[in-house]
């Protein structure tokens, strides 16, 4: 059986949502790893465990939002200025910015404050945050497919192929994923 590899975002995470990802892979004969990012614990709670997947993706640790147990810290992290420790980020170059900055820099049209200038971050600027962590940590362990409802974070405006580009992922609503599943069970591009 052919496998795909999909990480979920926070607002997926629901019993019916999950159910519904497991359906259009298993109808198409996909067999299915799915996980989500230790960011949507810290966002969303604990859970009970009906439907959620068990398996968690490390964020990646950005300093001062990560968990310091929960982040993948050290060669893993992209070395963000003034976001990560000085002795854990690994220098990481796309046109002079981490591939973190420049997922930040899509998701926010450009508008996020610069590294330095992040001590005052109101809400929806720190959504932003996790959700370029989320998306960072999916691209950083290869895997094929996020599922989001965030049309205006990851769709909207060229968001989607900008960001598909740069991670090298596919990036799709939920809406979509069963069309999905079926252009990839019947591709020869499979893995």
């Amino acid at each position: 059986m052919n496998s795909i590899r999909v990480t979920v975002d926070t607002n997926m995470l629901d019993p019916s949502d999950i159910e519904g990802i497991k359906r259009a892979a298993r109808d198409v004969g996909l067999d299915l790893d799915l996980t989500m990012v230790s960011v949507s614990v810290r966002e969303r709670g604990e859970f009970d465990g009906s439907g959620i997947p068990s398996a968690t993706t490390k964020e990646s640790g950005v300093w001062a939002e990560a968990g310091w147990d929960q982040a993948a810290w050290g060669i893993e992290e992209p070395f963000v200025l003034d976001e990560s420790a000085l002795d854990v980020g690994t220098l990481q170059s796309l046109s002079g910015c981490t591939r973190f900055d420049a997922i930040l820099a899509v998701i926010s049209n450009g508008s996020f404050p610069r590294p330095g200038g992040r001590d005052g971050l109101t809400a929806p600027q720190k959504r932003q945050l996790r959700d370029a962590m989320i998306l960072e940590a999916h691209a950083r362990d290869g895997r094929d497919v996020f599922v989001t409802r965030d049309s205006k974070g990851f769709i909207n405006h060229g968001k989607r192929e900008a960001l598909q580009a740069l991670c090298s992922t596919e990036i799709a609503l939920p809406t979509e994923f069963a069309d999905w599943c079926e252009r990839y069970a019947a591709s020869d591009c499979q893995r």
